[in-house]
């Protein structure tokens, strides 16, 4: 393993064992301990709730719950953002669509600034 994402994985690690070693009751908690380790390692402070009941379309914020879905592509037309450094660009070229641990990983205190430019 290279000695960049060596350095990242020690830097994140305590936040990251949570994920790995909690035993959740359920998926809903899992996802949840997920988001906010990553909005933590991130440092981006958010509001995030739960709702009483499912709301087929949102007038007042931003919906994308519909854009990714296993069976499906989805493309996103107006959203393309720029290549950043993975530590096999080399040999693979960049992998676009990975998960947020990959630019974490890949880019570290970083990521926020490169999330900011998108």
């Amino acid at each position: 393993m290279p000695i960049i994402q060596l350095l990242s994985l020690s830097f994140y690690i305590d936040g990251l064992k949570k994920i790995f070693t909690y035993d959740f009751e359920n998926l809903l908690d899992l996802n949840r301990n997920i988001l906010g380790t990553m909005l933590d390692i991130l440092g981006i402070e958010a509001d995030v709730g739960i709702t009483e009941n499912f709301k087929k379309e949102y007038v007042d914020a931003q919906d994308f719950r519909y854009f990714i879905q296993p069976k499906k592509q989805v493309e996103f037309t107006d959203f393309n953002p720029p290549e950043y450094f993975q530590v096999f660009n080399t040999k693979f070229g960049f992998r676009k669509d990975l998960s947020i641990l990959d630019l974490i990983f890949n880019m570290g205190p970083e990521a926020y600034g490169y999330l900011c430019s998108c």
